[in-house]
């Protein structure tokens, strides 16, 4: 039964699509990140009570497609994103988007503040997924520092990350104050994603 108060929504699933993992072992094993049908994966979020449910493969929409049919499905996916000067990699969480909008991402994402950019210009909405995860080994606080400035959404909830984990990336984007996103802001010449930086989703 939906919520009186607030819908629930699982806003980061993979399906079988996800077949380019980012573990370590999953890679050398040549094993995909989930065997899962996208119908099994639908079903079993509706059993756990979600209104609304988002397959999030990386770099395809074939999930979805095989979900529309469900009026209560987002159009979503993943893709890996890099800061151009030294490659660091992040992953955002893409809502909402057709498929001609994903190729125009794909072909950005090599320049995290062009994605940015672009996301914003096609208003679609986008979360910096598991945002303390290492993808490349050179994640930094000057790349958290931007990050603040550049995005307004952070996935602090996933199930696949420690608790600890959560709770710290909750903890910081708490702590943030107008003065602190205002010297940063100095700092990075970034223009933030709003006009109160200091408030995140």
């Amino acid at each position: 039964m939906p919520s009186s108060i607030m819908p629930r929504v699982d806003l980061h699933v993979h399906s079988r699509y996800s077949d380019r993992p980012t573990n370590f072992f999953l890679k050398k094993m040549k094993a995909p990140e989930s065997l899962t049908e996208p119908e099994a994966a639908y079903r079993l979020a509706k059993r756990r009570g979600m209104d609304f449910f988002a397959l999030t493969d990386p770099d395809t929409l074939a999930g979805y497609g095989e979900l529309a049919h469900h009026g209560d499905v987002i159009p979503a996916c993943e893709t890996t994103v890099a800061f151009p000067e030294d490659d660091c990699k992040l992953r955002l969480l893409l809502f909402g988007l057709n498929e001609a909008q994903l190729q125009h991402v794909l072909t950005y994402r090599g320049n995290i503040c062009q994605v940015r950019d672009y996301l914003l210009a096609e208003d679609i909405f986008h979360v910096v997924a598991t945002p303390l995860e290492v993808l490349s080994g050179r994640l930094g606080p000057d790349h958290i520092e931007r990050l603040l400035l550049l995005f307004d959404h952070f996935e602090t909830r996933s199930g696949g990350r420690h608790e600890r984990t959560n709770d710290f990336m909750t903890a910081l984007l708490d702590s943030l104050t107008p003065d602190f996103t205002a010297a940063l802001q100095k700092k990075w010449g970034i223009e933030p994603a709003n006009a109160k930086p200091w408030q995140k989703g």
